[in-house]
């Protein structure tokens, strides 16, 4: 009878183990992922895709990491490579900036550091706007 109520316990942790899992990771990001094509270093997002938000993550085939693009209320953009300044880890969106979730670095939507290990800013991207699309210019230099 013990080692029925044994493993009968240890079920019960492992799928209160999954469910919990579950409920962190939905916790994690809010943002959706916008997917982009990469062309001759470019990446062009439809500025419609910013009528309701302020923010999108975008995923290309091309870029090991996801790039974030923020709307600033004075209208213009900043564009960051989602990799982290401090090791090579993604950072995640949260409503209170990035955040590695490796070593508990932390940025600004502006790419700045705001609470270490990371010293060094994010990766910023340079961005142009034209009548109907925001361009991030990816190409290395």
């Amino acid at each position: 009878m013990e080692r029925r109520k044994f493993i009968k316990s240890t079920c019960t942790l492992c799928v209160s183990a999954v469910a919990f899992d579950l409920l962190l990771s939905s916790c994690g990001t809010s943002s959706k992922i916008f997917r982009a094509q990469e062309e001759s270093g470019k990446i062009n997002i439809p500025l419609t895709e910013f009528m309701d938000k302020n923010h999108l993550v975008i995923r290309t085939n091309s870029l090991l990491y996801d790039v974030f693009v923020y709307k600033k209320p004075n209208g213009e953009f900043t564009a960051l490579s989602m990799k982290c300044s401090h090791r090579d880890s993604s950072v995640q969106y949260t409503s209170g900036g990035l955040t590695c979730n490796e070593h508990g670095s932390r940025f600004s939507f502006e790419g700045e550091v705001t609470k270490e290990p990371a010293t060094e800013p994010l990766t910023k991207y340079p961005v142009t706007t034209n009548e109907t699309h925001l361009i991030i210019n990816i190409k290395k230099s």
